[in-house]
């Protein structure tokens, strides 16, 4: 970071996120050299064979499983027979037959794949993440809401530049444009409610997270001239009351990170809190509904499940929580790239 202030509001917005790409390539190349590992592509030449299956023989968790051959599908080297089973193309064949002239098996050793996948490798192993300190994962960090200094500030900084782009693109987008006080729960290193605070200056915003994340967000916020002006709320979100006088709670890349159950939870916690007419706003990457793509969201949907046993969402499936958690008229509000808006609102 540099000391020099960034106005927000003439940041222009890369047209390529260059950086995911790349990420995505190094993760996909982890999950073919997972996949060769675990004998999957072995399992899938004698023809069309169930996930389930190919997890029962392996003593493997067949969710994960599931997961990696939806990434293997997306790139084309398998393909989806039926709501189940799963089969090599021709390509595939080609090229992960250990028989086939044509074998690149030895490109994909699993010495060569990433750190990140190596999880994947041990269905009793309880995770492995880029961000870990000496004592605990992040995920276990969140799960008990105590990490330290050094590892929060390193994950901040990578998920902001993560969220930078979707945030400007969502706020000059006119999502927030009716809100008059706007909670960023998990708000991270301030991303969104910078870009908030720098386009809107009259809307009241604030970030709920935990106290070592909210000092990391302080000089996030200072870069971008809204340090003391965005109110940072130190917290937990299952064991600390919630801030009160917001009419928009905003969920931004957090839902994915928590299993399902823990979902409901939290919707069911910031409906709880909104007086009626609130509105709660959710920023995801969604799966297509057909799980046929896109092939980054894929991935991430395999990651969440390694790290947290958790997942990305279709459209259709987080309306549904929505609506369980006793939110009306979910509706998708913004795309931009994988990222998808969807709002809604406390009778």
């Amino acid at each position: 970071m540099t000391g020099e202030t960034i106005d927000l509001t003439t940041l222009a917005i890369p047209e390529r996120d260059v950086a995911m790409e790349l990420m995505t390539m190094r993760h996909v190349d982890a999950c073919v050299g997972v996949a060769q590992a675990l004998g999957i592509f072995t399992a899938l030449g004698g023809g069309p064979i169930a996930a389930d299956t190919i997890a029962q023989r392996a003593s493997l968790d067949p969710e994960m499983v599931a997961r990696l051959l939806l990434v293997l599908a997306a790139i084309d080297i398998v393909r989806r027979v039926d709501a189940t089973r799963f089969a090599l193309t021709a390509d595939g064949a080609a090229y992960f037959d250990h028989q086939s002239p044509f074998s690149a098996a030895s490109f994909f050793a699993i010495d060569d794949v990433s750190p990140s996948m190596h999880s994947l490798l041990d269905p009793a192993d309880s995770g492995w993440s880029v961000t870990r300190d000496a004592d605990k994962s992040i995920e276990d960090g969140w799960r008990d809401g105590d990490i330290d200094a050094q590892t929060a500030r390193k994950f901040a900084e990578t998920m902001h530049a993560y969220a930078l782009a979707p945030a400007l693109s969502i706020v000059r987008g006119g999502v927030f444009a009716k809100s008059r006080a706007v909670l960023d729960l998990g708000g991270g290193s301030g991303t969104l409610c910078a870009a908030i605070k720098a386009h809107q200056p009259e809307t009241d915003v604030a970030l709920f997270d935990m106290p070592v994340v909210c000092d990391v967000a302080r000089d996030h916020l200072a870069r971008f001239g809204c340090d003391g002006r965005v109110t940072r709320h130190p917290g937990h979100f299952f064991r600390t009351p919630w801030p009160a006088g917001a009419d928009t709670h905003v969920f931004s890349h957090i839902l994915h990170n928590w299993p399902i159950a823990d979902v409901g939870r939290l919707l069911e916690l910031s409906r709880q809190s909104l007086a009626p007419g609130g509105r709660i706003v959710v920023i995801e990457a969604f799966i297509d509904p057909d799980f046929s793509g896109p092939l980054r969201v894929l991935k991430l949907h395999l990651s969440m499940w390694a790290y947290f046993k958790a997942q990305q969402f279709t459209e259709q499936q987080l309306s549904d929580l929505l609506i369980a958690a006793g939110f009306e008229a979910p509706t998708l509000v913004h795309r931009f790239r994988d990222y998808g808006v969807m709002e809604a609102y406390r009778p």
